[in-house]
Order: structure tokens, then C-alpha cells, then sequence
């Protein structure tokens, strides 16, 4: 196992900026992602524009639908609290469904 750390260094790419969209209250993670994939294209955030987007955005979902062997060592820590009866296995095979299950919701989502 690599072990799992919830602390993230601070690196000097964490100053450059970063593509902020209008963020609404009830947009959702696609419109998001889409709004600021116009922007880091130069585009506006227009209705057409983002959602001419759309399929990158889908694409890359698709993309990382499975999650990594590491992804799902980092969430068998949280599931371990939820049925520490389970095996090392069963704790990242949870894991992997919730992050697939939650994909997947966020497609459904898709305007």
C-alpha cells in the first residue's frame, strides 16, 4: 500500500491563475467544467459557447470513470469507518463503486 495523505504541498503552480466561470447556485459540475473549458479557450461563457463544450467535457468524464488503484486506497480510508468488518479489498472496491456511482449521477446531470 502507498498510504494516503490528505495534506497537498503548496507549489508555485498553485499561484498561476486559474479559469474561474459564473458560478450560479444550482449549475451543475458539467456546466462548470464546460463554462470554464470556454474560458481557458478563449471563449465566452454564452449559452452556445459552453455548451458547445459539452462533448469535451463528457469525454473526459468518460476518461476517468475507472479510478486509480491510489483513488481508491484514498476512499477505502473513509469506507473502512463505515464497515470495518470488511477486508483491505472490499474497502477499495467500495470506494471504486462510489466514484463511478458519482460520475455517473454528474452525467445525468448534463443539460
Amino acid at each position: 500500500m502507498h498510504g494516503f495523505s490528505l495534506a497537498f504541498p503548496m507549489s508555485a503552480a498553485s499561484d498561476a491563475k486559474e479559469p474561474q466561470c459564473q458560478q450560479e447556485p444550482d449549475m451543475t459540475p458539467i456546466e462548470r467544467a464546460a463554462r470554464a473549458l470556454c474560458q481557458m479557450q478563449g471563449q465566452t461563457q454564452d449559452d452556445a459557447d459552453w455548451q458547445a463544450c459539452l462533448p469535451q467535457v463528457r469525454a473526459v468524464l468518460d476518461a476517468i470513470h475507472e479510478p486509480s488503484d491510489y483513488m481508491k486506497e484514498a476512499g477505502a480510508g473513509v469506507t473502512r469507518y463505515i464497515s470495518p468488518d470488511s477486508d483491505e479489498r472490499a474497502y477499495a472496491q467500495d470506494a471504486a463503486n462510489v466514484w463511478r456511482f458519482m460520475l455517473d449521477a454528474m452525467k445525468k446531470q448534463v443539460p
